[in-house]
């Protein structure tokens, strides 16, 4: 009888956890731009926009590790462009542009992802591009309509309050 019980309650776990699992294996192999695993776990089952426990896809992952193959895979399977994490502090796009990833960018952007998109504190690829030194993202994000005059919430004031510091 405790055999039976202790099956059962394997299942239960394997039907409850089992998804999260496999979301998980996805980013992961995102993040490495494992491109066999990736199709192997979407051709499987595995929801290309599952996120983890901060609400982060693989996709963002893909991005961020500059994994053009992956990016494309993922995109081709369904994956969301301007998916947001929890607190709403980045999308693919922004993860792109942070690291310089001038052919990501390029291709989120033609696949639909919003150019002017922000995180909730207000800051765009652009913002990240430019931060980060990564000048040739900057100017392709300009090119592709990003709003040069977006500020981040409070700092126009700083600004205002003190010009020769800008």
């Amino acid at each position: 009888m405790k055999g039976i019980y202790l099956l059962i309650l394997t299942l239960i776990c394997f039907v409850l956890f089992s998804g999260h699992a496999s979301a998980q294996l996805l980013i992961d192999a995102s993040r490495k731009g494992d491109i066999n695993t990736i199709k192997e776990l979407l051709d499987n089952g595995t929801d290309v926009n599952e996120k983890n426990n901060y609400e982060a896809t693989a996709l963002m992952f893909a991005a961020v590790n500059g994994h053009l193959e992956a990016v494309k895979l993922l995109i081709e399977r369904g994956a969301v462009v301007d998916e947001k994490t929890k607190e709403g502090t980045t999308t693919a796009l922004m993860n792109a542009a942070q690291q310089g990833h001038n052919k990501i960018v390029s291709l989120l952007i033609e696949k639909g992802a919003n150019v002017n998109e922000k995180t909730d504190s207000g800051t765009t690829p652009l913002m990240w591009a430019a931060m980060m030194g990564h000048a040739d993202t900057a100017k392709l994000l300009i090119e592709k309509g990003a709003d040069t005059n977006a500020a981040i919430e409070g700092l126009e004031a700083l600004a205002i309050k003190y010009p020769d510091s800008a």
